[in-house]
């Protein structure tokens, strides 16, 4: 049962990725505006365990921490107004803000599994 419902899995998110990649512009200006939310909620927390594990690792300047501190706010500005005024323009800044916060987040290498 559970080799069908990857097959399932895959079969719907390819279909999803080749709709959006036919019109992305249309479908990003269409989206509801409490996606912003969820991705702002998802995009902060990446960027949240990446400041965490450079900080771990002593990679972390405070100008890094300050720096993701004012891109987060301003981030959450930028999407506060594309919910009050959902103009393509504000859509589009939000979106802007986001990947800024993203740029944050990095790839954190996974401890190796125990095998005996």
């Amino acid at each position: 049962m559970s080799k069908f419902r990857a097959i399932l899995f895959a079969s719907a998110l390819s279909m999803l990725s080749a709709c959006a990649g036919q019109r992305s512009g249309d479908l990003m200006q269409q989206r509801p505006t409490d996606t912003l939310l969820t991705s702002y909620m998802i995009a902060n927390g990446m960027a949240e365990r990446g400041m965490l594990a450079r900080i771990l690792a002593h990679k972390a300047t405070r100008q890094d921490i300050s720096l993701l501190i004012a891109v987060d706010h301003n981030t959450w500005l930028l999407i506060r107004q594309a919910l009050i005024n959902p103009s393509p323009e504000n859509m589009r800044r939000a979106d802007q803000g986001l990947e800024q916060v993203l740029s944050f987040a990095t790839q954190v290498p996974q401890p190796a599994s125990r095998t005996q």
